[in-house]
């Protein structure tokens, strides 16, 4: 995936989180996405949008490539993903990931939440 469609392009959104040790210690966490590519080749999926979370927590730091039927969709599934591996990161460390000062990520709760 690191090497997937969108490898040589730039990052270009950035949303940067501060994350809270029990021990007050603070790290940075990054979530970065691509610009969305749009192809004729694939039916009915045919855009796609990559993600990473990068900082210390995340060394790896491999793009992940998310799906949809045209951009937007692609964008909002990548949302909801990147959403639900903050979640499920805060939930599996007991770190306190924060935007703003907040406890709130600022991203909407996954579509299979709200419905």
């Amino acid at each position: 995936m690191g090497d997937g469609p969108g490898a040589a392009q730039e990052t270009v959104l950035t949303r940067t989180y501060r994350v809270l040790g029990a021990n007050g210690d603070l790290h940075e966490l990054r979530l970065q996405l691509r610009i969305p590519e749009e192809s004729t080749n694939r039916e009915p999926f045919h855009a796609t949008v990559e993600f990473r979370l990068l900082g210390e927590m995340f060394p790896s730091a491999e793009w992940i490539t998310i799906h949809g039927i045209d951009a937007i969709d692609a964008i909002l599934n990548c949302l909801d993903i990147a959403a639900t591996h903050l979640r499920s990161f805060r939930d599996a460390t007991s770190l306190r990931v924060q935007w703003f000062g907040d406890d709130n990520i600022g991203l909407p709760a996954p579509r299979s939440l709200r419905e």
